[in-house]
């Protein structure tokens, strides 16, 4: 693959929507996580989110009552992550915020020890970096509307005044 087509301006917008896409995957997968959680599962996903889990942790310590609880708190924080990948396909800033979050989520889990899920969280980390550069790229690229395109090149600026 060349540099050229790497910068074509659907490529970037692929590689964008592509690492975007981790924050549904990272939404889903928290809430089977915790759907999992509550019904008394052992297991669930390494890409789930380390928060999800500590909410599920305390809803189980406080007992049955807490099960609705959870689940709501843990749809709240998940319907979170997937706004952030809605915006984070037109909005720089909303991408690098839900990094960010990831990051601490990705703190939360080495505290807690699981080294397995911060290996994943570092792969996730990998890919959506790759889209926020695709992203950043993309928009550096394309000009805003509003924002006036550059003069072709031969000298044409007179001509725009003489109309």
């Amino acid at each position: 693959m060349n540099t050229q087509e790497t910068t074509r301006p659907d490529a970037l917008r692929a590689r964008a929507n592509s690492g975007a896409s981790w924050f549904y995957w990272i939404a889903g997968l928290s809430v089977v996580n915790s759907i999992l959680a509550a019904t008394g599962s052992n297991w669930g996903f390494l890409a789930g989110l380390g928060v999800t889990q500590l909410i599920d942790g305390v809803g189980q310590a406080m007992g049955t009552w807490a099960k609705p609880l959870t689940l709501v708190l843990n749809g709240v924080v998940a319907s979170v992550f997937v706004a952030i990948g809605w915006w984070a396909q037109r909005r720089v800033w909303v991408y690098l915020a839900g990094m960010i979050l990831f990051v601490l989520d990705t703190i939360l889990i080495t505290v807690a020890g699981d080294w397995i899920s911060v290996a994943f969280h570092g792969l996730v980390l990998f890919f959506l970096w790759g889209g926020l550069a695709a992203k950043r790229a993309l928009d550096e690229a394309t000009p805003t509307a509003g924002e006036a395109t550059p003069a072709p090149a031969g000298g044409s600026e007179g001509a725009d005044r003489a109309a």
